[in-house]
């Protein structure tokens, strides 16, 4: 299967190409309120028997942990997938690297690129160096947080609050992490997402072997394009708008 992740020239020349890496983000760096807001503030507890109210010496501890967590060391790379239906009057907008509206949003307004992986292939470097513990689809629904959800229950047990926030997260994280509200669904999004036990906002894999080709925007300027062809060692292709049939078609530039 493949997907594809959407963005400027810049950051492909700039940043990719030299080190052959892609970044991963942490929620809060993210362009979803829902997400980069999420926060806990408060967390149903465990009690004694003599005292049920009894809080656990862990408790703020726990909260302190999940924030950090949601801030810094859960996260993310986005990709688009194929739509599960294609449109009856186009050849190429539903595929992962055909979407209008995301080339728009993340590709520079057309100026941009698009990156195709292989997806397994992604997923198995990102595992070489990373603690990789989701990669699915993403659910859009009508849905407002995540936080109240992901919050577990602290006991008095609990001897390594990271190791227990860490657990909690990966156990649960599929229910929550990967749901949008349904107004995203456009993008077809599939996320990787990694447990990163730095405090840093970005966490980086190389992923240039498991990258098939490189999709470059309609509008994007014909020296890069040019340039972009000696230099890269993956196939490259351009989606150009073709007034004389009005849709848009994909064209094989290594050849």
């Amino acid at each position: 299967m493949d997907i594809a992740h959407y963005t400027s020239l810049e950051t492909l020349i700039k940043h990719i190409l030299p080190t052959r890496q892609l970044r991963f983000s942490s929620l809060s760096k993210t362009n979803d309120p829902a997400e980069y807001k999420s926060r806990v503030d408060f967390l149903v507890y465990e009690g004694t028997k003599q005292d049920p109210f009894f809080q656990p010496d862990c408790y703020q501890s726990v909260i302190e942990e999940m924030n950090l967590a949601l801030r810094k060391k859960i996260k993310i790379a986005c990709f688009s997938s194929d739509s599960p239906q294609r449109h009856p009057r186009s050849e190429y907008r539903d595929e992962c690297w055909g979407k209008p509206r995301m080339w728009a949003q993340y590709g520079n307004n057309h100026e941009g690129v698009c990156l195709v992986f292989d997806r397994d292939k992604l997923a198995s470097l990102v595992k070489e160096n990373h603690d990789l513990f989701l990669n699915c689809h993403v659910l859009y629904e009508n849905f407002t947080g995540i936080s109240d959800l992901l919050n577990p229950i602290v006991t008095h047990q609990i001897i390594d609050v990271c190791d227990f926030v860490k657990q909690h997260v990966k156990g649960f994280g599929d229910l929550h992490l990967l749901r949008k509200h349904e107004d995203w669904a456009s993008e077809d999004e599939v996320r990787l997402i990694i447990y990163d036990e730095s405090d840093e906002d970005y966490a980086y894999a190389n992923v240039w072997d498991g990258l098939k080709y490189i999709v470059l925007g309609s509008q994007a300027a014909p020296g890069y394009v040019d340039a972009l062809v000696r230099l890269v060692d993956k196939p490259l292709k351009q989606w150009v708008w073709k007034p004389s049939v009005q849709q848009y078609q994909l064209i094989d530039l290594s050849s």
